[in-house]
């Protein structure tokens, strides 16, 4: 146990009372590999292999233009939404952990790509600002699992502020519409008018970084300040996150929203998982 999270060696039973810890008390969660886990992460670096025709998809932004990059990336990422072996995949997943199936609604799992030197390209400067998941309509009580397809080094993962969990910080979370952002495209559709709520001010408070083996999964709760971080290690990043809600944490779990002004609703596109 650190001062800002937990490590468990073994998956530990996603019940309520992991999911309170997680989502009431800010507490971050480094779950080692498992069969799951592990299971998962092997079939997602399989497809990157094939997406990318090469052994090593750490090492493919070398060899195709940023475009040709973006689109084999873009391809993957939609075929992994609705890929039966995925969905098989974390289905399993949720049952090593014990979680109550029937109660929950998912995002559909999403394929992280963080380059090295990426922060240089200006046209990917949105995906480095740092925010709450619910400054982007996301639920107060939803938990992200986040999984690391190849081993990521400190330097590499994304950045914390635990200390900030339960403190407000300003941001420009007003000026987002969930509406608005589907109808613009989301996440991987560039385009100019949509907005990224992030800080307006920098946060005070020390920055934690993940670190994880290939394998690995944490937990922590949306409403953590965060962001992916400028990284020069030679390889690209992959990790998954699969955003989670159950339907009694919003009663009973949820933490306070302490800054939160975006409007809508995302979990309306979740689905049973």
């Amino acid at each position: 146990m650190s001062d800002w999270h937990s490590v468990h060696k073994r998956p530990p039973v996603y019940d309520a009372t992991l999911r309170e810890r997680i989502l009431r008390h800010g507490v971050m969660v480094r779950v080692c590999g498992s069969v799951s886990t592990a299971a998962l992460t092997r079939f997602v670096w399989g497809e990157l292999q094939r997406a990318f025709d090469c052994d090593d998809p750490a090492q493919a932004q070398y060899r195709f233009s940023a475009s040709e990059y973006f689109e084999r990336l873009s391809r993957l990422r939609v075929a992994l939404r609705e890929h039966f072996v995925a969905q098989h995949l974390i289905r399993g997943m949720l049952r090593e952990f014990g979680a109550d199936l029937a109660g929950l609604r998912c995002d559909f799992l999403r394929l992280r790509a963080v380059q090295s030197g990426g922060h240089k390209n200006p046209l990917a400067a949105n995906a480095y600002l740092l925010h709450r998941d619910t400054w982007y309509a996301n639920p107060q009580a939803q938990v992200n699992w986040w999984l690391a397809v190849s081993d990521v080094r400190e330097e590499e993962g994304p950045g914390f502020f635990p200390a900030l969990y339960q403190s407000p910080v300003h941001n420009s979370s007003a000026l987002f519409d969930y509406a608005t952002w589907k109808r613009l495209g989301g996440w991987q559709c560039p385009n100019s008018a949509k907005h990224f709520p992030t800080v307006t001010d920098e946060p005070r408070g020390t920055e934690k970084r993940l670190s994880a083996q290939a394998g690995d999964l944490w937990f922590f709760a949306g409403q953590h300040l965060h962001g992916t971080r400028a990284h020069d290690s030679g390889r690209t990043r992959f990790s998954l996150e699969l955003r989670v809600i159950h339907h009694d944490d919003s009663t009973q779990a949820a933490p306070c929203n302490v800054d939160n002004a975006s409007r809508g609703d995302a979990s309306t596109d979740y689905v049973a998982p």
